[in-house]
């Protein structure tokens, strides 16, 4: 089950890591479905409102999503994906699948719908971008052949790797079109507070005086010493309550006397979230120092707070204050807007699905798809076969389409620049919002 969880967030990045690469040729009619499965892509396998969604809209999906699957499973020391694993609900791993990819085709039918009824185009910039990104998939897998294969792989024709990213740049001039001053969604000051104060975000100096070694678990000082910290903390906090311009002064006596060893590298203060999971942190500031900040004003100086590393005196700053740190937010906050739009259309479809979709198990689809995989390998000039583009040798695999590292059988999934959701955003470390230095746990 906890393979899936991780998955199934995962699910669009790893099927959009082909998203961002667009298709020079017109098109061939070669159909990867037909050859693999025995029925034409052209077959529908559901409704979305009255509008057919066919076998090769719903396919390269499931393709992507159950190449990922296996190579997570592998990844975790085991033979391949848990078929009959039970999800909750009486649902298997199949119908779990089946469901998620469903989700996906949804959203992205939700995508282009908006898209082209606000009137958002793909530029000129955009397919010259999607034709230089092809190019490198090409250059890195080898040939137009192996690249070739690779499309088959994950039931796409050069016409859907097209329609693909055509939809992706759709939806990011969408944003552009509906996102700014003067336009449906506009960020301010005030709104961006809003959403910080909705994800958690805080922003804050301090100035620490240590009452323990500061390396792991390094023991507590003397209760002599321990008492002599708590004096100068209560003597720097008296200076500041009796400065004019006690903002002011606080810089000072932080660099003057505070211990923290991640001072150096977040000298503009700490950039944290109080609910990192789904926000762009990956570590936690000490509980002690999140409730002092958050009981703050922007610019106010709490009293002396203690934990287990020590006493803080905590500065709470305004995040927005930082020109990037508010350009990064305001990109966050729009992107929200444009999936929310998103979401309104996925939960008006009216999904009626065939027997052609109704009987497709999923096992099953995989393994005719992996011999399928290994038919089209086998017949690639042998210095197609040699390398990949980043030199390691490819070889055939028994194990599907995806190997144990989840890149498909004898071929290197193309590479993009984002390889996230639409309007989604990267997750990564804590940091000061300027320096880049990545935020210790503790303060």
């Amino acid at each position: 089950m906890k393979v899936f969880k991780k998955a199934s967030a995962a699910l669009m990045s790893a099927a959009l890591l082909i998203s961002l690469l667009a298709s020079c040729s017109t098109g061939s009619k070669v159909d990867p479905i037909q050859e693999a499965l025995g029925y034409p892509q052209s077959t529908v396998f559901a409704t979305f409102n009255g509008t057919k969604i066919t076998a090769g809209e719903y396919l390269p999906w499931l393709a992507n999503y159950v190449t990922y699957m296996d190579g997570m499973y592998k990844m975790m020391g085991n033979p391949g994906i848990n078929w009959d694993e039970d999800m909750g609900n009486g649902t298997n791993a199949k119908e779990y699948m089946k469901s998620q990819v469903m989700d996906t085709v949804k959203l992205f039918w939700a995508m282009e719908s908006l898209a082209k009824e606000e009137g958002a185009k793909v530029s000129t910039e955009d397919k010259k971008k999607y034709e230089e990104q092809r190019a490198e998939a090409v250059k890195s897998m080898g040939s137009e052949e192996a690249y070739a294969v690779y499309l088959k792989s994950m039931c796409l024709t050069e016409k859907q790797m097209e329609r693909i990213s055509t939809i992706e740049a759709l939806s990011k001039n969408l944003q552009a079109k509906l996102c700014g001053e003067g336009k449906k969604f506009t960020a301010n000051a005030d709104t961006l507070h809003a959403y910080l104060d909705e994800l958690g975000v805080l922003k804050a100096k301090h100035i620490l005086l240590l009452t323990k070694d500061p390396s792991v678990d390094g023991p507590a000082y003397s209760k002599e010493k321990i008492a002599e910290q708590k004096t100068k903390a209560d003597s720097l906090l008296a200076q500041l309550r009796a400065a004019q311009d006690p903002v002011a002064l606080f810089d000072t006596l932080m660099k003057e006397n505070s211990e923290d060893t991640g001072l150096e590298g977040n000298p503009n203060g700490y950039l944290f979230s109080t609910k990192p999971d789904g926000v762009d942190f990956s570590s936690r500031m000490v509980p002690e120092f999140e409730q002092g900040t958050a009981a703050l004003g922007y610019n106010q100086i709490s009293d002396v707070i203690q934990s287990d590393y020590g006493y803080h005196i905590i500065l709470r700053l305004d995040p927005l204050e930082d020109k990037e740190t508010y350009a990064k937010y305001e990109e966050k906050w729009y992107g929200e807007q444009i999936n929310k739009l998103y979401q309104e259309r996925v939960d008006k479809i009216e999904v009626t699905t065939t027997d052609a979709y109704n009987n497709l198990d999923v096992k099953d689809f995989y393994e005719k798809l992996t011999a399928y995989t290994k038919t089209q390998m086998d017949a690639l000039p042998k210095e197609d076969e040699a390398q990949t583009g980043d030199g390691s040798a490819t070889g055939n695999t028994d194990s599907g389409a995806a190997g144990g590292d989840g890149k498909t059988d004898g071929t290197e999934a193309p590479k993009t620049e984002e390889g996230a959701t639409p309007n989604a955003q990267a997750q990564g470390t804590a940091t000061d919002g300027t320096s880049g230095e990545t935020q210790t746990p503790a303060p």
